[in-house]
């Protein structure tokens, strides 16, 4: 003769049921957390990794070009598009590397004097929305805008203060 399951056993099962619909639903809560902490950690890595490498970048460009008078800003009919120049003397030629603003993307383009500048030629180092670049006594003030509109701010100084070399403090 088969008994009938006890009331005492079904609490059990509903028992067991409930615990287990608790533990996916807190399992469930654990993982959307974690992605939504993760989206944020690769998103500031992503903005950390672009405030550096333009920091990096147009810095050692400017170190390697700190000469007296070799470093300064251009601005062209069109007001967009502006940026930093670098003069640079090799075998009595004289060259002109440009950082600038161009169809999205901040860009670096060098050519000799003779040739004549195309912005549309340059090579592109990092994606941007905005370049602004200004001078005060040598301090060079730079305002990046990356695409998802974080605004990168950096100073840079010329310490140069003759023809081919840079003072020693």
């Amino acid at each position: 003769m088969k008994s009938k399951p006890s009331r005492h056993a079904a609490i059990h099962i509903l028992f067991l049921i409930a615990l287990f619909g608790a533990f996916l639903i807190s399992t469930l809560f654990i993982v959307l957390f974690g992605a939504r902490i993760y989206n944020k950690i690769v998103n500031d890595t992503d903005q950390s990794f672009f405030s550096r490498t333009t920091l990096s970048y147009v810095t050692e460009k400017i170190r390697q070009h700190d000469e007296n008078g070799s470093v300064s800003i251009f601005r062209q009919d069109n007001p967009e598009l502006s940026g930093l120049v670098l003069t640079q003397k090799i075998n009595e030629n004289q060259y002109h590397t440009y950082f600038y603003p161009y169809d999205g993307y901040l860009k670096e383009i060098t050519v000799s004097e003779a040739a004549s500048f195309d912005p549309a030629f340059g090579n592109n180092i990092v994606p941007i929305s905005s370049f602004l670049v200004e001078e005060s006594n040598g301090l060079y003030h730079f305002v990046l805008t990356d695409n998802d509109s974080h605004p990168v701010e950096f100073y840079v100084t010329v310490r140069s203060n003759s023809q081919g070399g840079v003072q020693i403090e």
